[in-house]
């Protein structure tokens, strides 16, 4: 499993996210400047509008969580858990690895 954090420089909610998502355990995490050039083709490939967007990429898939409340913290840890302990993939969006 593998969590990117696509993120905007003026968003304090961003921040938050970013906090919560280094606090997991165990899971490759990458954060990524929506500005950036990596950062622009992301957010044109799954559609992302608002900041901060978090994929989360799992057997196949990604799961895309649009930006940040009381809920995203047991939201990302959810995802984490059911990876770890059933290692079992989730499907929201069928992506390609071009």
């Amino acid at each position: 499993m593998k969590i990117v954090i696509l993120y905007t420089e003026d968003c304090p909610y961003c921040e938050k996210a970013i906090e919560v998502v280094k606090r997991l355990d165990g899971c490759d995490v990458e954060f990524i400047d929506a500005d950036s050039e990596e950062g622009r083709v992301m957010v044109e490939r799954y559609g992302v509008k608002y900041f901060p967007t978090t994929l989360i990429f799992n057997s196949g898939y990604v799961k895309k969580i649009t930006g940040f409340s009381r809920f995203y913290e047991p939201r990302i840890k959810m995802y984490a858990k059911v990876e770890k302990f059933c290692g079992k993939g989730f499907g929201e969006l069928k992506y390609d690895n071009r």
